[in-house]
């Protein structure tokens, strides 16, 4: 099964057409609009939600909300990793198995033969507010960041592991996390030894 993460906020949905455009691009075409599953839910019509739709290409699996609070990060780690997944699978076995292999950090940056690519969770920013890069390597290009990307609001830049520390502060941004919502100095991150 794969899925779509929808932020809704105060009964409106976000970035709607991009998380419509993955879903058919991976294979959920014939299923009804997001717009129509997402009413169907039931969300409320004040607060934030997260907003879970499971599909697969024989249809639709469930549809379900739950009040949204960020998570806390206050440390992560860089890691070199071989994973790939280039459509939003349900099995998320192996993100799991990293974090479980580091419990003493909240999250982690992931790389990939040596360049920066996203979280477990979500796509990375690096730089400061006004001013903010996305690796180019990414695992998964989230809707925020193709949002941001056409915006102009942030640029495309390669960024080795090696580099994270020149730059003042990263940001974790996902369907859920906008710039500077859950960001932290990247005095922060511990790089993998030399």
């Amino acid at each position: 099964m794969l899925f779509e993460t929808i932020r809704v906020y105060n009964g409106c949905a976000e970035r709607l057409e991009l998380h419509q455009a993955r879903l058919e691009r991976s294979g959920g075409r014939g299923l009804p609009p997001l717009s129509e599953l997402i009413l169907s839910a039931g969300v409320p019509p004040v607060g934030e939600f997260k907003v879970h739709i499971s599909y697969s290409a024989a249809g639709l699996g469930a549809v379900r909300y739950e009040a949204y609070e960020p998570r806390v990060i206050r440390r992560m780690r860089a890691v070199e990793t071989n994973i790939l997944y280039p459509r939003k699978d349900e099995d998320r076995r192996a993100f799991e198995l990293m974090r479980l292999m580091n419990p003493d950090v909240d999250e982690l940056i992931l790389c990939r033969n040596g360049w920066v690519t996203d979280t477990t969770y979500s796509n990375l920013l690096f730089g400061e507010p006004g001013e903010w890069y996305t690796p180019e390597h990414c695992l998964l290009p989230g809707t925020r960041r193709e949002s941001l990307l056409r915006a102009r609001e942030v640029r495309v830049l390669p960024i080795l592991c090696t580099e994270i520390m020149s730059f003042p502060y990263v940001s974790l941004i996902n369907a859920m996390l906008e710039p500077g919502r859950l960001m932290l100095p990247t005095s922060q991150i511990e790089l993998p030894a030399s």
